[in-house]
Protein backbone atom coordinates (compact mmCIF):
# COMPACT_ATOMS: atom_id res chain seq x y z
CA UNK A 1 0.00 0.00 0.00
CA UNK A 2 0.78 3.81 -0.33
CA UNK A 3 2.26 5.01 2.69
CA UNK A 4 -0.18 8.02 2.30
CA UNK A 5 -2.98 5.38 3.19
CA UNK A 6 -1.09 3.43 5.21
CA UNK A 7 -1.21 6.50 7.67
CA UNK A 8 -4.73 7.37 7.07
CA UNK A 9 -5.57 4.04 8.07
CA UNK A 10 -3.67 4.07 11.14
CA UNK A 11 -4.84 7.13 12.54
CA UNK A 12 -8.86 6.23 11.68
CA UNK A 13 -8.70 2.94 13.24
CA UNK A 14 -6.99 4.91 16.20
CA UNK A 15 -9.49 7.50 16.30
CA UNK A 16 -12.47 5.32 15.62
CA UNK A 17 -11.58 2.63 18.40
CA UNK A 18 -12.08 5.10 21.18
CA UNK A 19 -15.79 5.77 20.76
CA UNK A 20 -16.46 2.34 19.71
CA UNK A 21 -15.01 1.19 22.70
CA UNK A 22 -16.72 3.94 25.33
CA UNK A 23 -20.25 3.30 23.74
CA UNK A 24 -20.37 -0.42 23.51
CA UNK A 25 -18.83 -0.80 27.03
CA UNK A 26 -21.40 1.59 27.89
CA UNK A 27 -24.45 -0.15 26.57
CA UNK A 28 -23.09 -4.00 28.17
CA UNK A 29 -22.27 -2.08 31.38
CA UNK A 30 -26.17 -0.69 31.14
CA UNK A 31 -27.56 -4.09 30.57
CA UNK A 32 -25.71 -5.79 33.23
CA UNK A 33 -27.31 -3.17 36.08
CA UNK A 34 -30.56 -3.58 34.60
CA UNK A 35 -32.41 -6.79 35.81
CA UNK A 36 -35.40 -6.11 33.65
CA UNK A 37 -33.16 -6.32 30.18
CA UNK A 38 -32.68 -9.78 30.92
CA UNK A 39 -34.69 -11.05 27.62
CA UNK A 40 -33.59 -13.01 24.97
CA UNK A 41 -34.07 -10.10 22.78
CA UNK A 42 -31.51 -7.58 24.57
CA UNK A 43 -29.15 -10.86 25.15
CA UNK A 44 -28.68 -10.95 21.48
CA UNK A 45 -28.14 -7.40 21.61
CA UNK A 46 -25.39 -7.57 24.06
CA UNK A 47 -24.12 -9.89 22.25
CA UNK A 48 -23.69 -8.03 18.79
CA UNK A 49 -22.18 -5.12 21.59
CA UNK A 50 -19.45 -7.55 22.95
CA UNK A 51 -18.44 -8.28 19.65
CA UNK A 52 -18.34 -4.96 18.39
CA UNK A 53 -16.14 -4.13 21.76
CA UNK A 54 -13.90 -6.93 21.19
CA UNK A 55 -13.45 -5.42 17.71
CA UNK A 56 -12.63 -2.03 18.81
CA UNK A 57 -10.51 -3.11 22.09
CA UNK A 58 -8.47 -6.11 20.20
CA UNK A 59 -9.03 -5.37 16.25
CA UNK A 60 -8.66 -2.43 15.61
CA UNK A 61 -5.23 -1.55 17.77
CA UNK A 62 -3.59 -4.57 15.81
CA UNK A 63 -5.16 -2.64 12.67
CA UNK A 64 -3.31 0.64 13.76
CA UNK A 65 -0.05 -1.72 14.79
CA UNK A 66 -0.36 -3.69 11.09
CA UNK A 67 -0.51 -0.26 9.59
CA UNK A 68 2.93 1.31 11.23
CA UNK A 69 4.60 -2.01 10.40
CA UNK A 70 3.59 -1.52 6.97
CA UNK A 71 5.38 2.16 7.08
CA UNK A 72 8.42 1.00 8.50
CA UNK A 73 8.95 -1.96 6.03
CA UNK A 74 8.65 -4.55 8.19
CA UNK A 75 7.40 -6.94 6.67
CA UNK A 76 7.57 -10.31 8.82
CA UNK A 77 5.93 -8.38 11.73
CA UNK A 78 3.19 -7.19 9.64
CA UNK A 79 2.01 -9.89 8.23
CA UNK A 80 2.03 -11.89 11.33
CA UNK A 81 -0.05 -9.07 12.68
CA UNK A 82 -2.07 -8.69 9.84
CA UNK A 83 -2.97 -12.26 9.89
CA UNK A 84 -3.68 -12.41 13.31
CA UNK A 85 -6.11 -9.36 12.82
CA UNK A 86 -7.71 -10.57 9.97
CA UNK A 87 -8.52 -13.72 11.93
CA UNK A 88 -9.95 -12.01 15.08
CA UNK A 89 -12.20 -9.88 13.03
CA UNK A 90 -13.56 -13.08 10.92
CA UNK A 91 -14.20 -14.71 14.43
CA UNK A 92 -16.13 -11.57 15.32
CA UNK A 93 -17.48 -11.12 12.06
CA UNK A 94 -19.25 -14.27 11.82
CA UNK A 95 -20.05 -14.54 15.68
CA UNK A 96 -21.64 -11.24 14.78
CA UNK A 97 -23.69 -12.71 11.85
CA UNK A 98 -24.44 -15.91 13.76
CA UNK A 99 -26.26 -13.40 16.04
CA UNK A 100 -28.47 -11.45 13.35
CA UNK A 101 -29.51 -15.01 12.39
CA UNK A 102 -30.86 -15.61 16.05
CA UNK A 103 -32.27 -12.10 15.98
CA UNK A 104 -34.61 -13.18 13.16
CA UNK A 105 -35.27 -16.16 14.64
CA UNK A 106 -36.10 -14.27 17.76
CA UNK A 107 -38.86 -12.07 15.28
CA UNK A 108 -39.98 -14.81 13.73
CA UNK A 109 -40.59 -17.09 16.80
CA UNK A 110 -41.95 -13.85 18.59
CA UNK A 111 -44.66 -13.08 15.93
CA UNK A 112 -45.47 -16.29 15.53
CA UNK A 113 -45.56 -17.42 19.54
CA UNK A 114 -46.86 -14.31 20.68
CA UNK A 115 -48.25 -15.01 24.29
CA UNK A 116 -46.23 -18.75 24.84
CA UNK A 117 -42.74 -16.92 23.09
CA UNK A 118 -41.53 -16.22 26.05
CA UNK A 119 -41.93 -19.74 27.65
CA UNK A 120 -40.30 -21.31 24.77
CA UNK A 121 -37.47 -18.40 23.90
CA UNK A 122 -36.08 -17.79 27.11
CA UNK A 123 -32.92 -16.32 28.11
CA UNK A 124 -31.11 -19.45 29.13
CA UNK A 125 -31.67 -21.10 25.96
CA UNK A 126 -30.55 -17.64 24.54
CA UNK A 127 -27.45 -17.66 26.09
CA UNK A 128 -26.96 -21.49 25.25
CA UNK A 129 -27.74 -20.23 21.59
CA UNK A 130 -25.37 -18.28 21.17
CA UNK A 131 -22.52 -19.69 23.34
CA UNK A 132 -22.72 -22.70 20.12
CA UNK A 133 -21.96 -19.46 18.20
CA UNK A 134 -18.77 -17.61 19.80
CA UNK A 135 -17.64 -21.27 20.22
CA UNK A 136 -18.29 -22.89 16.73
CA UNK A 137 -17.34 -19.39 15.27
CA UNK A 138 -13.82 -19.69 16.85
CA UNK A 139 -13.53 -23.34 15.57
CA UNK A 140 -14.26 -22.91 12.08
CA UNK A 141 -12.44 -19.43 11.88
CA UNK A 142 -9.50 -21.16 13.01
CA UNK A 143 -9.36 -24.50 11.31
CA UNK A 144 -9.09 -22.66 7.66
CA UNK A 145 -6.55 -20.36 8.35
CA UNK A 146 -4.65 -23.57 9.98
CA UNK A 147 -5.84 -26.43 8.27
CA UNK A 148 -6.46 -26.27 3.93
CA UNK A 149 -8.78 -24.37 1.77
CA UNK A 150 -11.46 -27.29 2.37
CA UNK A 151 -12.14 -25.35 5.78
CA UNK A 152 -12.76 -22.24 3.91
CA UNK A 153 -15.49 -23.69 2.00
CA UNK A 154 -16.93 -25.02 5.50
CA UNK A 155 -16.71 -21.02 6.90
CA UNK A 156 -18.35 -19.90 3.34
CA UNK A 157 -21.21 -22.56 3.12
CA UNK A 158 -22.12 -21.45 7.15
CA UNK A 159 -22.42 -17.84 5.71
CA UNK A 160 -24.67 -19.11 3.09
CA UNK A 161 -26.38 -21.06 5.78
CA UNK A 162 -26.95 -18.08 8.49
CA UNK A 163 -27.64 -15.68 5.67
CA UNK A 164 -30.25 -17.76 3.93
CA UNK A 165 -31.76 -18.34 7.34
CA UNK A 166 -31.85 -14.10 7.98
CA UNK A 167 -33.58 -13.25 4.63
CA UNK A 168 -35.76 -16.18 5.06
CA UNK A 169 -36.79 -15.35 8.92
CA UNK A 170 -37.43 -12.01 8.18
CA UNK A 171 -39.61 -12.62 5.35
CA UNK A 172 -41.88 -15.18 7.55
CA UNK A 173 -41.94 -12.84 10.00
CA UNK A 174 -43.28 -9.92 8.01
CA UNK A 175 -45.44 -12.23 6.34
CA UNK A 176 -47.22 -13.38 9.23
CA UNK A 177 -46.80 -9.47 11.28
CA UNK A 178 -49.10 -8.51 7.64
CA UNK A 179 -51.34 -11.11 8.53
CA UNK A 180 -51.79 -9.88 12.52
CA UNK A 181 -52.38 -6.26 11.34
CA UNK A 182 -54.96 -6.73 8.59
CA UNK A 183 -57.22 -8.69 10.68
CA UNK A 184 -60.61 -7.42 10.61
CA UNK A 185 -62.09 -7.77 14.42
CA UNK A 186 -65.46 -9.74 14.21
CA UNK A 187 -68.26 -8.00 16.43
CA UNK A 188 -67.58 -10.55 18.84
CA UNK A 189 -64.82 -9.91 19.77
CA UNK A 190 -65.83 -5.96 20.20
CA UNK A 191 -65.30 -6.05 23.79
CA UNK A 192 -61.27 -6.68 23.23
CA UNK A 193 -61.03 -4.21 20.56
CA UNK A 194 -62.44 -1.60 23.03
CA UNK A 195 -60.15 -2.83 25.71
CA UNK A 196 -56.47 -1.18 25.25
CA UNK A 197 -54.57 -3.25 27.14
CA UNK A 198 -56.04 -6.19 24.71
CA UNK A 199 -53.17 -8.83 24.20
CA UNK A 200 -54.07 -9.43 20.53
CA UNK A 201 -53.64 -5.59 19.45
CA UNK A 202 -51.31 -4.83 22.01
CA UNK A 203 -49.09 -7.66 20.90
CA UNK A 204 -49.05 -6.70 17.17
CA UNK A 205 -48.20 -3.43 18.18
CA UNK A 206 -45.01 -4.34 20.28
CA UNK A 207 -43.40 -6.63 17.92
CA UNK A 208 -44.06 -4.69 14.91
CA UNK A 209 -41.91 -1.63 16.52
CA UNK A 210 -39.46 -4.23 17.83
CA UNK A 211 -39.10 -6.17 14.36
CA UNK A 212 -39.16 -2.43 12.48
CA UNK A 213 -35.75 -1.98 15.26
CA UNK A 214 -34.17 -5.19 14.67
CA UNK A 215 -34.41 -4.90 10.82
CA UNK A 216 -33.31 -1.70 10.45
CA UNK A 217 -30.14 -3.10 12.86
CA UNK A 218 -29.86 -5.71 10.06
CA UNK A 219 -30.11 -3.13 7.03
CA UNK A 220 -27.68 -0.57 8.72
CA UNK A 221 -25.27 -3.85 9.38
CA UNK A 222 -25.71 -4.29 5.52
CA UNK A 223 -24.51 -0.72 4.04
CA UNK A 224 -21.76 -1.10 6.06
CA UNK A 225 -20.66 -4.03 4.87
CA UNK A 226 -21.31 -4.07 1.24
CA UNK A 227 -18.32 -1.69 0.03
CA UNK A 228 -16.38 -4.48 1.53
CA UNK A 229 -18.04 -7.38 0.38
CA UNK A 230 -17.62 -5.54 -3.19
CA UNK A 231 -14.07 -4.74 -2.67
CA UNK A 232 -13.61 -8.06 -2.05
CA UNK A 233 -15.55 -9.62 -4.98
CA UNK A 234 -13.49 -6.89 -7.52
CA UNK A 235 -9.99 -8.26 -5.69
CA UNK A 236 -10.67 -11.59 -6.48
CA UNK A 237 -11.25 -10.78 -10.17
CA UNK A 238 -8.83 -8.41 -10.77
CA UNK A 239 -5.46 -8.33 -8.93
CA UNK A 240 -4.78 -4.38 -9.07
CA UNK A 241 -3.20 -2.05 -6.34
CA UNK A 242 -6.37 -0.30 -6.72
CA UNK A 243 -8.54 -3.16 -5.88
CA UNK A 244 -6.49 -3.96 -2.88
CA UNK A 245 -6.62 -0.40 -1.72
CA UNK A 246 -10.16 0.01 -2.17
CA UNK A 247 -10.25 -3.53 0.21
CA UNK A 248 -8.94 -1.66 2.82
CA UNK A 249 -10.93 1.09 2.80
CA UNK A 250 -13.85 -1.02 2.63
CA UNK A 251 -12.52 -2.76 5.79
CA UNK A 252 -12.67 0.58 7.50
CA UNK A 253 -15.76 1.21 6.69
CA UNK A 254 -17.21 -1.85 7.89
CA UNK A 255 -15.73 -1.42 11.11
CA UNK A 256 -16.99 1.88 11.82
CA UNK A 257 -20.45 -0.13 11.99
CA UNK A 258 -18.91 -1.28 15.31
CA UNK A 259 -19.33 2.72 16.66
CA UNK A 260 -22.62 3.13 14.66
CA UNK A 261 -24.73 0.34 15.88
CA UNK A 262 -24.71 1.23 19.97
CA UNK A 263 -25.66 4.53 18.75
CA UNK A 264 -28.30 2.83 16.76
CA UNK A 265 -29.59 0.90 19.68
CA UNK A 266 -29.92 3.49 22.18
CA UNK A 267 -31.57 5.70 19.20
CA UNK A 268 -34.20 3.14 18.67
CA UNK A 269 -34.65 1.21 22.01
CA UNK A 270 -36.47 3.18 24.62
CA UNK A 271 -35.75 0.59 27.28
CA UNK A 272 -32.05 0.51 26.63
CA UNK A 273 -31.63 4.18 26.12
CA UNK A 274 -33.20 4.52 29.81
CA UNK A 275 -30.97 2.36 31.49
CA UNK A 276 -28.24 3.92 30.31
CA UNK A 277 -29.26 6.97 31.17
CA UNK A 278 -29.72 5.33 34.67
CA UNK A 279 -26.31 3.82 34.35
CA UNK A 280 -24.38 7.38 33.11
CA UNK A 281 -27.17 9.16 36.14
CA UNK A 282 -28.22 11.57 33.67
Amino acid sequence: MVPNLQTFLAWSYAIVSIPTILLNLIVLLAIRKTPSLYRPTQTLLASLALTDLLYGLVVMPILVASNILALHHSQDYFCKVWTFARAFGHWLGGVSLYTLALISIDRLLAIKLRLSFRVVFTAKRCVMALSVGWLGGGFLVGVSYVVSLMSKYTVVIAMFILVFTIVTSYAMAYYNLKKITSIVVAPSNLNEQNNPNSSTSFSASRYKRSFNTMLLILLTTAVFYLPMATALAMESFIHQDWTHHATRIGELIMSINSTCNPLLYLWCIKELREAVKNFLKI
